[in-house]
C-alpha cells in the first residue's frame, strides 16, 4: 500500500465530504468540484477508471453549474415594510430564523423597537435579506442586517449598501452597528465597516 496516495485519497474525500455540509450552494459546488478533481487524480494513480471517470464527470457538472450561476442576472429590489411593529410576516421572519440571528448578532432582540424602520432585499422577488435599523441625527443605526442561510455571497450587501442605501440618508450621514460574532464582524469588515474603538462600534461613511 502507498501511503502517501491513500493519504492523497482521504483528504479528496474529506474535501467531498465538507462540500456538502455547505448551505450556499455556490461554496458547494466549489468545494465539490476541488474534491471530484482530487478524486480523479486519485483514481488516476491507483488506475481505478470508474473513480476517474465518475468524478471527472462530476466535475464537468460543477463546471457547468458554476458558469450558469456566474451568467445568470439576478434581480433585486427593496421592499420597505411600513409600521415594522404591526407587520405579521416581519415578525413570523425573525421567528423562524431568530436563533440563527443571535448567533451572528448575540445582542439581537426579537421585539421590534417603535422608532424602527425595515426594509427586505429581494433576489427574484425573494426575501433574502433583512435590515433593520432607524435614524439617528449621525444617519443610520444598523439594529439588524441579517441574510438567510442560502444567499450569504455579499450580493445582498452590495446592492443595498452600495447602490439604495442613499435613498435612506443623505451624503453626509454614516451607518453605525455594534459588533457581534467574530464571523459577522469579518462581513462588516468586507462591506467597509471599520471598528472605532472610542465609541465600540463599526461604522460606515
Amino acid at each position: 500500500m502507498n501511503i502517501p496516495i491513500e493519504y492523497y485519497g482521504t483528504a479528496a474525500s474529506v474535501i467531498v465530504a465538507v462540500s456538502l455540509t455547505q448551505k450556499n450552494i455556490k461554496r458547494l459546488r466549489i468545494l465539490n468540484l476541488i474534491g471530484a478533481a482530487a478524486f480523479s487524480g486519485y483514481g488516476f494513480m491507483i488506475e481505478a477508471w470508474p473513480v476517474l471517470g465518475l468524478n471527472a464527470f462530476i466535475c464537468i457538472i460543477d463546471l457547468y453549474y458554476l458558469i450558469e450561476m456566474r451568467r445568470k442576472k439576478n434581480y433585486f429590489e427593496l421592499l420597505y415594510i411600513e409600521n415594522p411593529g404591526e407587520s405579521v410576516y416581519l415578525k413570523k421572519f425573525l421567528e423562524f430564523y431568530f436563533e440563527d440571528i443571535k448567533s451572528f448578532m448575540p445582542d439581537f432582540n426579537a421585539s421590534i423597537p417603535s422608532d424602527s424602520e425595515a426594509v427586505f432585499i429581494l433576489r427574484d422577488l425573494l426575501p433574502v435579506s433583512l435590515v433593520l435599523y432607524r435614524k439617528n441625527i449621525t444617519g443610520i443605526e444598523i439594529l439588524a442586517d441579517y441574510a438567510i442561510p442560502s444567499y450569504r455571497d455579499m450580493k445582498n450587501a452590495q446592492f443595498f449598501f452600495g447602490k439604495i442605501a442613499e435613498t435612506i440618508t443623505d451624503a453626509e450621514g454614516v451607518f453605525t452597528t455594534n459588533p457581534g460574532s467574530s464571523l459577522h464582524n469579518r462581513y462588516l469588515e468586507k462591506i467597509g465597516f471599520v471598528f472605532s474603538g472610542d465609541k465600540k462600534l463599526y461604522i460606515k461613511d
